[in-house]
């Protein structure tokens, strides 16, 4: 999840809600921990938590606007271990409110430290099932809760869904980040990272070929469509 810095420099910063959740038995396969297919129903409680907040939650935009909500992409990164009894904290913003999408952003958290994350944009549609803008006073209600469009490519990486191949090549590659980007710390982290590099930089990226800066490419188009 990326870091929150406002919409303007200087200007407050846009509060995440922080869901906490103690993990029960309903979550757990038979390896103990938490199965990766219901790591979305979890995070379902952040994202209904920030709705309740803005006033509003999708049956109630069904009611009043005649608008369903379809999800269209759905990305979990899973990077810890989640057992019965651990009590997780989530937070979520919403990354992107766009013409007929919301995007939310969200991480979990036991005991600061990130055990998982996830990207999910819901598409708003009408009875006949096209996508249908959204209404001015709803885009006013979760406002509050929306990064901006400024971070649209300050999101990770992982938004993108790319294969795990092309992801294990960026991945792995800090030796070409660290000498032409002037950081230590990583490889590349996010949207922008590889969405500032030209094609001839990317196939100098050992292992990365045609094919693999063409899925990026598309994919990067798709997810700023996407978010639009």
């Amino acid at each position: 999840m990326l870091e929150n810095k406002g919409k303007e420099s200087g200007s407050p910063q846009v509060p995440d809600v922080v869901t906490k959740v103690t993990i029960g038995n309903e979550f757990i396969d038979q390896y103990g921990h938490v199965n990766y297919k219901r790591f979305p129903d979890i995070f379902e409680k952040g994202q209904d938590d920030l709705m309740e907040r803005a006033g509003i939650n999708f049956d109630q935009i069904e009611a009043q606007y005649g608008l369903r909500s379809f999800v269209i992409t759905m990305t979990p990164t899973y990077k810890g271990q989640v057992k019965t009894g651990d009590e997780v904290a989530l937070h979520t913003v919403i990354s992107r409110i766009g013409n007929t999408s919301i995007a939310y952003s969200q991480k979990m958290e036991m005991v600061a430290i990130e055990v998982a994350a996830f990207q999910l944009v819901v598409v708003l549609v009408n009875s006949e099932g096209k996508p249908t803008r959204i209404p001015d006073d709803l885009r006013e209600k979760l406002k509050p809760y929306d990064i901006g469009e400024e971070d649209l490519l300050n999101q990770p990486i992982e938004v993108l869904g790319l294969t795990d191949r092309v992801r294990n090549v960026l991945a792995r590659d800090k030796s070409f980040w660290n000498s032409r980007m002037n950081r230590s710390e990583t490889s590349f982290r996010t949207v922008g990272d590889i969405d500032r590099l030209s094609d001839e930089v990317l196939d100098k990226i050992p292992h990365m070929g045609n094919k693999s800066i063409k899925e990026i490419r598309e994919k990067i188009a798709t997810y700023k469509a996407r978010n639009g």
